[in-house]
């Protein structure tokens, strides 16, 4: 039986009153590039965490496309207001919130989602490429699903909330970033991908060599 789990990533204040949203997508060409270039750094075997681990190069890694009706699933769940995951059945899901007086643009919140969920492998010890379950319990849920070889589709959205701080009293936002992936990864005691000669290993036998991800 294949167990595929997910964590939640929360940072900064609590808040104690939502009083409305405004949902947007997140502008895809920037933020896609961003995991294509995480995904391409470990597949060609020049991932460096800060702890001076390199992973070892991947052989399977498939490259990321944008899926228009992940978006709109992200969209949907983002306008919630979520505080927990979905669950929705065979869909892989990231959560990050942020608060701030001053949200401003939209894609700043993608990038800075994306550089925490990819940050959990600089803050842990990525000692095994088996997702075992103490590996998931040292908090890298996030980052394996970035990552996760097989996984090649994703959609993401946004959306902020008027709150009040609960210490001071004053008018701020809370952003929601939800992305959504197809198919989903985290798979318990599974490899997050196989290692060895990039695109040695692509099920399509396609490979974008600059790369090094499958296609």
């Amino acid at each position: 039986m294949r167990i595929s789990v997910q964590k939640e990533r929360k940072k900064y204040w609590i808040i104690i009153m939502i009083s409305g949203s405004i949902s947007a997508s997140i502008h895809f060409c920037k933020f896609l590039t961003f995991f294509k270039t995480v995904r391409s750094q470990l597949a060609l075997g020049n991932f460096v965490t800060k702890r001076h681990t390199k992973r070892a190069a991947g052989s399977n890694i498939r490259r990321f496309e944008w899926n228009n009706t992940l978006e709109k699933s992200a969209d949907s769940f983002a306008r919630t207001n979520p505080s927990k995951h979905s669950n929705i059945n065979d869909i892989g899901e990231n959560l990050f919130w942020h608060w701030s007086t001053k949200p401003g643009d939209f894609n700043n919140y993608g990038s800075l989602a994306a550089g925490s969920w990819i940050h959990e492998f600089h803050e842990k010890y990525w000692d095994s490429n088996i997702l075992t379950n103490d590996l998931f319990g040292s908090g890298v849920g996030h980052a394996t699903q970035m990552v996760w070889a097989d996984t090649y589709q994703i959609g993401c959205s946004v959306a902020t909330f008027k709150d009040i701080h609960k210490k001071t009293g004053r008018p701020i936002t809370k952003i929601c970033v939800v992305c959504h992936y197809w198919p989903k990864g985290n798979y318990l005691n599974e490899p997050i991908y196989l290692e060895g000669q990039p695109c040695s290993k692509c099920e399509s036998k396609k490979c974008d060599k600059k790369t090094g991800l499958c296609i």
